[in-house]
C-alpha cells in the first residue's frame, strides 16, 4: 500500500477529491477509505471497530512511511482552441508538461483533463473530464455565447489554473 500511495502522490491522512472517468461525477473522501466512507458505497464491512481503530491507525502509519505528499498541482494546458459550428464546439489544447510532486511523495503526473463551460461572466461549471486534449461540446445552444476552461488534473487530485 505505501508504494501505491508514494506512486500516486497521495496524502494517505487527508481526503481528496476523486473523479470517476466514466461519468465524470466528483465526490470528497479519505484517501485511504473504508467501505463506509465511500460516497453511495455503505456497507456493515469492515465494521464499527476495524473502522474506528484498525483503519486510523494503517492510515497514520502508511503516512509515516510514504513521506509527504504531492501538492503540487500539475501545469496549466496551454494553446486552447475552439472550433465552432452549429452545434457543437471542439475544443483542442497542447497536453499539460505534468508536475513534479514534492518531498518524498513522488510524481504523480497528469490524470486528465476537466473542460467547464459558463455564459459569459457566469461561474464555469465541470461539463466533462478526459484523459485527452480534445473535447467536443453537442450540448451546446446553436446562437449562444460560452467561455470555456480546461483544467489539468494530476493523481493527487491537485487540479492546475485555468486555461
Amino acid at each position: 500500500m505505501v508504494a501505491k500511495a508514494r506512486a500516486h502522490g497521495l496524502d494517505t491522512a487527508k481526503q481528496g477529491l476523486d473523479t470517476n472517468p466514466v461519468n465524470g461525477t466528483q465526490a470528497t473522501f479519505e484517501n485511504v477509505p473504508g467501505h463506509r466512507e465511500v460516497p453511495e458505497n455503505a456497507t456493515d464491512c469492515p465494521g464499527s471497530f476495524f473502522q474506528a481503530a484498525v483503519l486510523r491507525f494503517m492510515r497514520s502509519e502508511m503516512q509515516s512511511l510514504a513521506g509527504p505528499a504531492d501538492a503540487m498541482p500539475p501545469a496549466d494546458p496551454s494553446t486552447v482552441n475552439a472550433t465552432v459550428s452549429r452545434r457543437s464546439a471542439v475544443l483542442t489544447w497542447s497536453a499539460s508538461s505534468g508536475d513534479t510532486g514534492t518531498g518524498g511523495g513522488g510524481v504523480s503526473g497528469v490524470a486528465g483533463y476537466d473542460v467547464l463551460r459558463a455564459t459569459p461572466g457566469g461561474t464555469p461549471v465541470r461539463i466533462a473530464s478526459t484523459t485527452g486534449t480534445t473535447f467536443t461540446d453537442n450540448t451546446r445552444v446553436q446562437g449562444a455565447v460560452y467561455e470555456y476552461v480546461v483544467q489539468t488534473y494530476d493523481g493527487a487530485s491537485n487540479r492546475s489554473g485555468a486555461a
